[in-house]
């Protein structure tokens, strides 16, 4: 069997590989489970903040339908309009640049490196609400939430599905943006548009399969 070519899995549909023998032609297919990388869309607010409660936000995946909830920090009784959380100063390294509600990251930092550089408070969770491990690479998609309340998705340029590494599979995701296969918006667009573009193209994706294979350099934060 040579190797397997891919369609990936959404949280949606299942993917599969389609492996072929080099020797007779014939070939199999093996299911990919759906993935728990879901399409956030902007969030409702279900129930507003007050000075004495938490509010509460409401996020549906645009694919599947299924929804999480964040909760909203109290007012202060002082300023109704402002979190009753002091301010933290935005995240600018070598490994890390933020970048109003967007934090770039460099591929393989860990969640325990972006939570130093995020500062004391600071809680960083997967698109499915879990927190990752401390040694485990940041992905595009997840959530920091800094001590001041302020909420931030990360980006790394080149993860485009999410699970915090760069293979060929990103490359191949970004290519069925390109030619319009799939559609992304947020962080997914971010993540596939690495050679500076609005929107993703084939350079993107050839760019992206370089990195995955090592000919190239992971990009680094740029805002």
């Amino acid at each position: 069997w040579q190797d397997g070519m891919v369609t990936p899995s959404t949280c949606q549909f299942e993917g599969e590989v389609t492996f072929t023998c080099a020797v007779c032609g014939a070939t199999k297919t093996e299911r990919i489970p759906k993935s728990d990388t879901h399409f956030w869309d902007a969030g409702k607010v279900t129930k507003e903040a007050t000075t004495d409660t938490e509010g509460e936000k409401l996020f549906t995946c645009t694919r599947c339908g299924a929804t999480r909830t964040e909760p909203i920090a109290k007012l202060t009784p002082d300023n109704p309009d402002t979190p009753d959380k002091p301010d933290r100063p935005a995240i600018q390294s070598d490994k890390a640049k933020e970048s109003g509600d967007t934090v770039f990251a460099l591929a393989k930092v860990t969640a325990e490196e972006l939570l130093s550089l995020a500062g004391d408070g600071a809680k960083l969770t997967k698109a499915d609400g879990r927190e990752p491990n401390a040694k485990d690479p940041v992905g595009s998609g997840m959530t920091l939430v800094k001590a001041d309340g302020s909420k931030k998705t990360i980006v790394v340029k080149g993860d485009v599905n999410g699970d915090g590494k760069i293979t060929a599979a990103d490359a191949r995701l970004a290519l069925r943006l390109a030619v319009g296969l799939d559609q992304a918006t947020g962080w997914r667009k971010d993540a596939a548009t690495v050679t500076g573009g609005e929107k993703a193209v084939a350079k993107d994706a050839r760019l992206i399969l370089r990195i995955a294979v090592g000919l190239d350099q992971p990009i680094p934060p740029k805002v």
